[in-house]
Formats: C-alpha cells, sequence, structure tokens
C-alpha cells in the first residue's frame, strides 16, 4: 500500500508541473492544478462532498467510499474496475483533488476486448481506434502504476494471440471463448508466465483467471476443489454459488495454489445495477420498486439501473452488517471487482 501511495504522489507532483502540456488526440484533457494537489492522495479515505455534482464524479466518489470501507477492514484491501475507462480521464471540470484521490484508491483496471471480441463478435480482432482509445483512457492510471488486466474473447490460435500481445503492453490477460465465463482452461498459457510465487499483491501477478458463472459445477465443493488445483496468480469469482455464499474457509482454501504459492482470490460486485436474483433482492419489490431503480436492462435482463448515489442503494452496497461488501469482507476475499461502473453514462444520457 505504501508503495502505491509514493507512486500516486510521484505522479500528482508530475502532474502539477506538467497539466498545460497534456493533449489527447481524441478529447482535450487538461490537468487541474489544485491548491494542494498532493493533500488528497496522502489520504485515499478522505471524503469530497459531491453536492450537485456530475454523475461521473458521484460514481468516482461511490467506488473511493468502497474503496475506504474496504481498507478500513483490511488495509491490503484491493479495488479493481471492470470497464467504463472513460471514467479515467481527468476533466478541466473536475473539482479540485478529486481526480487524484480517485486514481489513488483504485488498485486495478480490467478492460474486455482490447484484441478481440468487440462488440460481441467473438474471436474478431479488435479496431486499431478502439484500442487507441482505451490506451487514452488508461494512461493516467498506468502512469500512476495501476495494474491492467484484460479479457478476450477468442479461440484458436488468437488465444495465443492475445496473451502475447497483452504481455507486450504489461497487460495480464485472460482469453476464453466462454464468453460466460464459465470454465477453467486446462492449463495456464504458455505466454501467461505460471508461477509458484507467492502474490502479495496483484502487481506481483502474471495471469489471472475469472469465472463468474458455475453451471459447469454440481456443487460448490467440486467449484471450490477444481479451483485449489490451479496455479493462477489471481481468482476472480462470485461470493456466490448459487444461493450458497462461500464460507471464509472455502475462501482460504483458495488462496493456496496447487503448486504452494499463495495467490489473492478477488468478489466480483456490481455497484451500477441491482440484481434480481441477488440476496438483497426484496420479493416486494416486483409490484413497487425503490424509487432508486431504474430501467431494465434490456441486454440482460434481470439487472435494473440504479441511481448509484442514493444513501439506500450505497447501504445495500457497503457499511452495515448484511451489506455486499461487508459480506465479502467478512468471508476472506482480498478485494473486490467493481462492475457496471459506467452506469453513469445512463443517467448522462438520459
Amino acid at each position: 500500500m505504501l508503495k502505491k501511495i509514493i507512486i500516486v504522489l510521484l505522479f500528482a507532483l508530475f502532474v502539477s508541473l506538467t497539466y498545460n502540456i497534456w493533449i489527447t488526440k481524441k478529447e482535450n484533457i487538461t490537468l487541474q492544478n489544485t491548491e494542494n494537489p498532493l493533500q488528497a492522495q496522502n489520504s485515499p479515505a478522505t471524503v469530497i462532498t459531491l453536492e450537485d455534482m456530475d454523475y461521473r464524479n458521484k460514481m468516482r466518489q461511490f467506488i473511493m467510499n468502497i474503496a475506504s470501507h474496504g481498507k478500513e477492514q483490511n488495509g491490503d484491501f484491493t479495488v479493481i474496475t471492470n470497464n467504463g475507462t472513460e471514467i479515467y480521464r481527468m476533466l478541466p471540470e473536475d473539482p479540485p483533488g478529486l481526480y487524484e484521490q480517485f486514481l489513488a484508491a483504485v488498485d486495478g483496471i480490467c478492460i474486455e476486448e482490447f484484441y478481440f471480441g468487440m462488440d460481441m463478435e467473438d474471436n474478431s480482432p479488435t479496431s486499431v481506434e478502439t484500442q487507441e482509445y482505451f490506451m487514452e483512457n488508461l494512461a493516467l492510471p498506468r502512469q500512476a502504476g495501476a495494474t491492467i488486466f484484460n479479457i478476450d474473447y477468442c479461440e484458436g490460435k488468437n488465444i495465443d494471440k492475445s496473451y502475447e500481445l497483452s504481455l507486450e503492453l504489461g497487460f495480464i490477460s485472460f482469453a476464453t471463448k466462454q464468453r460466460d465465463l464459465t470454465t477453467i482452461p486446462s492449463s495456464i498459457n504458455k505466454y501467461a508466465s505460471e508461477n509458484n510465487d507467492n502474490i502479495e499483491g496483484i502487481a506481483d501477478a502474471k495471469n489471472f483467471l475469472i469465472i463468474l458463472n458455475p453451471e459447469e459445477f454440481n456443487n460448490k465443493e467440486e467449484f471450490i476443489n477444481s479451483l485449489a488445483k490451479t496455479n493462477y496468480d489471481v481468482l476472480i469469482i462470485d461470493l456466490f454459488f448459487y444461493d450458497d455464499a462461500l464460507t471464509a474457509e472455502d475462501v482460504q482454501v483458495l488462496k493456496e495454489k496447487k503448486n504452494g504459492g499463495t495467490r489473492k482470490v478477488i468478489s466480483y460486485m456490481s455497484i451500477g445495477e441491482a440484481e434480481d436474483y441477488r440476496y438483497y433482492w426484496k420479493s416486494t419489490w416486483a409490484n413497487q420498486q425503490p424509487e432508486w431503480i431504474e430501467a431494465e436492462n434490456q441486454d440482460w435482463l434481470g439487472c435494473y439501473k440504479v441511481r448509484y448515489w442514493d444513501k439506500d442503494w450505497q447501504s445495500i452496497i457497503y457499511g452495515k452488517e448484511d451489506s455486499y461488501l461487508d459480506s465479502i469482507i467478512r468471508a476472506g476475499f482480498d478485494g473486490v471487482f467493481l462492475d457496471v461502473i459506467d452506469a453513469y453514462t445512463y443517467f448522462e444520457e438520459s
């Protein structure tokens, strides 16, 4: 954690000295000078009040609050965000200090389809223009030391190509032909550097496995045992095997690779949508939903956009004994994988 804060501090100093010359290809982004640009970096737990702020910064604040709560319980708690990379662009209208504090709260960023599978077209190469867009969005967090993960949806020779190209950029890759993320590959790809190292943080990782749908496993015990027999440095899984939550004993088993090295175990958590199959969903909502629930996602039925800044939704996510994040922490996970962080675009476009 100390290493990460030092990196972010140095990065913030660089930003304050050079903000007037930063230009990107697609968007003119000026790094703001602040009254004290380093102060926010020294304490990622500091809360900046956002009254009538834009939706993007409300999502940033939400992520910061989640990170702060997690790190209060475990100083090494890891926060990885999935997609929504435009949130990492620093804009002239950002309030002083907030962007730097947001950057300090996030340890890793996952993108999907950097090389293959964009727009649900599995195995099709992603355009150079789209890759450049991703790289522009990731420029500042990469300079600050964030770990970048990539999930490609491809098969055949393109699987090797995904791993090889990701390695060249310093990304940690997972390539699969199973978009539903149901399958454990028979072996770790040759470009993914299987190892018996002890993984102290995600920055040490050389590979990862993400399994979010356990439909290929008959029961939780089979699921846990199958994962335990792998040597991946990072596992990203759900807190639940269907309706059965993983216990602290389950998670502890997963923290050791088959070859004896230790690894990080991260739990999936959607924060931009409410899912009607989750434990927090109330049967009464079928007739009368809370006012903070918005439209159903027509691409993912059963998932509903939420006003993620609403205190009732946020209390479902963190801060109470039965909150989602608190359940994840209690089960012994090393961090969270935050999905649907791009929910702010729904409100920006409404």
